[in-house]
């Protein structure tokens, strides 16, 4: 059974894929923030087998404080640095201009969320 990451504040957009891995038997953690995965990771209690990544989400600073970041870029780093053999792969709602060139310099793997590719995301982390 591999644990799956999965960091994106609108849980409706990734619930298809959150049932589809646990069909399968692996187990999900669902954060809406990446400060709080980022947290997690950083402190070493998660070390997840694969992670999916939104890349813009609501920062949160606290109750009355939500904006925007590109968390989703930190967590890839931070990933790399603390757990290595994680496989990653960004399912996000699109990418333009600048952002998708920082993306795309990352080297994970790119899924836009309207083309509803659970199958393919599935395979390409190996679950």
């Amino acid at each position: 059974m591999a644990t799956v990451l999965i960091v994106d504040d609108k849980k409706w957009d990734v619930q298809h894929l959150i049932e589809a891995i646990e069909f399968r038997g692996h187990a999900v953690v669902h954060y809406s923030y990446s400060q709080i995965a980022q947290k997690v990771l950083s402190e070493g209690s998660l070390r997840p087998d694969c992670a999916i990544y939104d890349i813009m989400m609501p920062r949160y600073e606290d109750e009355s404080k939500l904006s925007a970041d590109l968390g989703g870029i930190l967590l890839v780093h931070e990933t790399r640095r603390k757990s290595p053999n994680t496989r990653m792969v960004i399912h996000t709602s699109g990418l333009e201009g600048e952002l998708q060139d920082k993306v795309y310099e990352l080297g994970v793997p790119v899924f836009i969320k309207n083309d509803n590719r659970v199958g393919d995301i599935i395979h390409m982390l190996g679950l």
